[in-house]
């Protein structure tokens, strides 16, 4: 079912060119998709849900699948936008886009496998196609940001469309799903589609996602890595085991609510402030801005409680706590269980500290019933690491076969993140360098790792900072913005799609990419200030030879 009028017309659309996108770059530099061949939908159907339906009946390429069309929009203008968006509940959907076929499949197969695609599909591309990865059920409005790079786009669901916290999906078959199958699977289905709508085989695939869509893109290039060229993961929680069960020791750091080692939430922004004051010039520039959280000398004494400052401070039993909350957690031995969290992360605590996020994997995925904080023991996180259902960590950390193929992976994370620590992306880069290592490969030239200060998860900067947080592409853009925001410049370096894409597509290996501001954070509407970030382990340095809010006077070095 879906809004009919105006399918008829698709094939009369075909002649028409979709808006082409075009990046600019400095002088002498190219873009390896600039002026890049556009091919024809020569075989579309129409876009109705019938039309589509015998489309994918006859989809080669799929033997045993069972493919069906639930839905198909015809978009081209704002009336069938706005009908599609309410029908599939996109609240954030880019309205500047050529026309499409939007429609979705859901499919199924003899082994029991089920997922669900979302399709947009205009009538001209480049040859290339974007997944946006899972998360909780398909994410529209990434898909639909993609379409900016003159791409088919997609977006997969794990299996199921309720956030993964809702029980009911956690069968044997619904667990493989969830890992890694259904990404896979829509993957396939995507590819086939694409060559049977425009009669090319896609020329690059490109995924993206955050946070359990980061995972889903890790555990996508580990497991399948001949499915995309280019891979994105923003904060991804690819630790499972470890993540979910930190994220319940968030809640045991102080004790019970209310305790004497307790830190109210009232006071998260003290400690923000307090971190800010001394962390900002550490680094070299004081700027509202954290940059170097993981080297800051902070003196958590400046908060205790005195005979003159007993309200807005930390009594003795609560800066033990503080205390615990920046210090990795670790086995008596001094293994590595989660990495701490980082200076410049307060302004998030309250999502975390109290928050039992990770009771529904426990529980749900690992089996583990009636589980209480005070069964958190190391033994139990071993059990975990055994048990891992479905192999649901994405912690292979040998990249080789992808990289092998070509495959580059570019990785993000905010350094104010207090869901998943940056700590943790900072581990899993350093486990993947020493496999590289052991093979001769020069990982910089396959994958490289961005820390952005002051951004939090995904998006956002704490209320105490200035960050530069915005790395444009299309899961900010579409999971935020229903437009392009003001002042947005289009090339390789102040666009981390553009990044990667240059990077697979033209063999340009990122020396830093650029993050940007805005003039009004609690309103992002207008591009403002630019920051250089570095691929890790290298950060940035203000040189000091012009102003700090532009990329051309920040140099990359190792610290």
């Amino acid at each position: 079912m879906g809004f009919k009028s105006g399918f008829a017309i698709w094939t009369s659309l075909l002649s028409l060119a979709s808006a082409q996108f075009k990046c600019s770059l400095p002088a002498g530099d190219i873009c390896a998709y600039e002026n890049a061949t556009t091919y024809q939908a020569v075989n579309a159907p129409n876009c109705t849900t019938r039309g589509l339906q015998a489309f994918v009946n006859r989809v080669p390429g799929l033997n045993g699948t069972a493919l069906t069309v639930p839905y198909a929009f015809y978009i081209d203008s704002n009336a069938t936008l706005d009908e599609f968006t309410d029908y599939v509940g996109a609240s954030v959907f880019t309205t500047d886009i050529p026309p499409v076929c939007a429609f979705r499949v859901n499919g199924t197969n003899a082994e029991g496998a089920s997922w669900g695609l979302g399709a947009l599909l205009p009538t001209h591309f480049n040859g290339s196609i974007m997944m946006a990865a899972p998360d909780a059920g398909l994410s529209w409005g990434v898909a639909s940001a993609g379409l900016k790079y003159a791409f088919a786009t997609f977006a997969s669901n794990s299996g199921h469309d309720e956030p993964d916290h809702v029980s009911g999906w956690e069968t044997p078959e619904g667990l493989v799903d969830w890992s890694h199958r259904a990404l896979h699977l829509s993957t396939l289905t995507a590819k086939s589609i694409v060559k049977a709508w425009y009669n090319v085989e896609p020329k690059y695939s490109y995924i993206t996602g955050c946070s359990g869509g980061g995972r889903q893109v890790m555990k996508s290039i580990q497991t399948y890595p001949d499915d995309y060229d280019g891979a994105m993961a923003g904060a991804p929680t690819w630790w499972m085991t470890h993540q979910a069960f930190y994220s319940v020791k968030q809640q045991t750091i102080g004790g019970a609510a209310r305790s004497n080692s307790s830190i109210p939430a009232s006071l998260y922004s003290i400690i923000g402030e307090e971190v800010l004051r001394q962390c900002d010039p550490q680094d070299g520039l004081v700027d509202s801005i954290v940059s170097r959280p993981q080297g800051c000398f902070f003196n958590a004494e400046a908060l205790a409680c005195n005979s003159t400052q007993t309200s807005n401070c930390l009594t003795a039993p609560q800066l033990e706590t503080l205390q615990k909350i920046y210090s990795d957690w670790a086995t008596f031995d001094q293994d590595l269980i989660y990495p701490r969290t980082w200076y410049g992360s307060e302004a998030t605590w309250n999502t975390t500290f109290g928050n039992p996020s990770g009771s529904w994997y426990i529980e749900n995925v690992l089996g583990i019933k009636n589980f209480t904080a005070q069964d958190l023991t190391y033994e139990l996180i071993a059990e975990a690491d055994a048990r891992d259902p479905a192999h649901a960590n994405a912690d292979d950390f040998d990249l080789s076969p992808f990289f092998e193929k070509g495959g580059r992976f570019f990785h993000w994370h905010g350094m104010s993140d207090s869901v998943v620590s940056p700590g943790a992306s900072v581990y899993y880069h350093n486990q993947a360098t020493y496999a590289a290592l052991e093979k001769g490969i020069d990982i910089d030239q396959h994958y490289q790792l961005y820390l952005i200060p002051g951004l939090e998860h995904c998006s956002g900067t704490p209320e105490c900072m200035a960050a530069l947080w915005y790395l444009a592409g299309p899961y900010q853009a579409g999971n935020f913005f229903n437009f392009t925001p003001a002042n947005v410049v289009d090339n390789y370096v102040h666009d981390s799609f553009l990044t990667l894409i240059s990077w697979v597509e033209g063999g340009h290996a990122p020396s830093y990419m650029v993050t940007t501001d805005f003039d009004d954070n609690s309103d992002p509407m207008t591009l403002l200030d630019n920051r250089k970030i570095c691929p890790y382990p290298k950060q940035a340095n203000w040189t000091q030879t012009g102003v700090s809010t532009h990329e051309d006077y920040w140099d990359c070095i190792y610290v």
